[in-house]
């Protein structure tokens, strides 16, 4: 038997019980790229660059849906780019926001409206599709056309010289499909409330979207779920989104019992869950702290921690974001 090269072995990560693959049945299909352009990596930890630009004109008088999107990557910029966010500037159809290339704490303030989530992308993620019966819309007499690439550079060795153009695409249909659909955020508030102890061998936090808020939010008939992308930082070990309904725990939205950082895959779900009004959905994210000395708190950088879950759903609301803070109380006296 040949022996193997000391290289070629390894781990890869896979979900081998899926959804099925999702085909695009629109025969005219248009592509626009959102990317930066050949930005220096940063040689610190942990940056943010935004990219404000406006979408093409054919966009502007006519609304079309987003029926896949996908990640643009340089393979020498995949040790740097942590992960990606498309958001929509959703204020004023006529407000002009200015263009924008460099660190997003500097941005301009007019861009602090380009916040709702468009599509995104982390570690192991790849293209999204979405069902037959359903895009993201964009474009139209009443949509800005401003919107703001994110994309966060992780450098722990405080590289010199990697130049990136990463950023996504976005695959277009004029012919509107049967539902709106939009992405909102489910967990806890990355806050420095969010603290993890040292030595913990699976440590959970929980972030709640409470039946008061659906029920002020979501339709009559509800809303249906059919992807969700969990995200956590280098601690997170498992995490799961469990729905209630009353009194009654229904089946999860999603859940992944050995999570891996590496792995942030957007997942269709074979099982479509609806949540309606007066529904809460709980998202508890579990962390192994047994290698650090000292406590973690949420945050941005990738040494901080994040818990997370974007579901994409239809038809779409204005609820964006559904999460919870840990109560200042809470903390005080588990610390005690």
């Amino acid at each position: 038997m040949d022996e193997l090269h000391p290289k070629a072995n390894g781990v890869a990560m896979m979900q081998l019980l899926r959804a099925d693959k999702i085909n695009i049945p629109e025969k005219t299909v248009q592509n626009v790229e959102i990317v930066l352009d050949k930005v220096m990596i940063p040689n610190r930890e942990t940056t943010y660059w935004c990219l404000v630009k406006k979408l093409p004109d054919f966009l502007r008088n006519k609304k079309h849906h987003v029926v896949q999107f996908e990640p643009i990557i340089a393979p020498t910029s995949r040790p740097f780019v942590h992960h990606m966010e498309v958001f929509h500037c959703d204020t004023d159809p006529n407000a002009e926001i200015p263009a924008y290339n460099g660190d997003c704490n500097d941005a301009p303030a007019e861009t602090k409206v380009c916040s709702k989530v468009s599509s995104l992308w982390a570690m192991g993620a790849s293209t999204f599709t979405y069902p037959p019966e359903t895009g993201l819309p964009i474009g139209g007499k009443d949509y800005n056309p401003y919107m703001r690439l994110e994309v966060h550079f992780n450098n722990p060795d405080l590289v010199n010289g990697t130049v990136d153009s990463s950023g996504m695409r976005l695959k277009i249909v004029s012919k509107l499909r049967k539902f709106d659909a939009a992405v909102m955020e489910l967990g806890l508030e990355y806050t420095g409330k969010m603290a993890i102890p040292p030595r913990q061998v699976g440590f959970p936090l929980s972030g709640y979207c409470i039946a008061e808020c659906t029920d002020a939010a979501l339709p009559p008939e509800g809303i249906t779920v059919f992807g969700s992308q969990l995200h956590t930082h280098l601690r997170g070990v498992r995490v799961i989104t469990r729905h209630f309904r009353g009194l009654r725990e229904l089946h999860e939205l999603n859940r992944d019992d050995f999570y891996s950082h590496h792995f942030q895959e957007i997942r269709q779900l074979r099982r479509k869950p609806v949540v309606k009004p007066g529904d809460a959905l709980v998202t508890t994210c579990y962390y192994s702290t047994l290698e650090y000395r000292n406590t973690t708190l949420g945050g941005f950088s990738i040494s901080d921690e994040m818990c997370v879950n974007y579901i994409h759903y239809y038809p779409a609301t204005k609820l964006e974001v559904c999460k919870s803070s840990v109560a200042e109380r809470t903390l005080s006296d588990y610390f005690r």
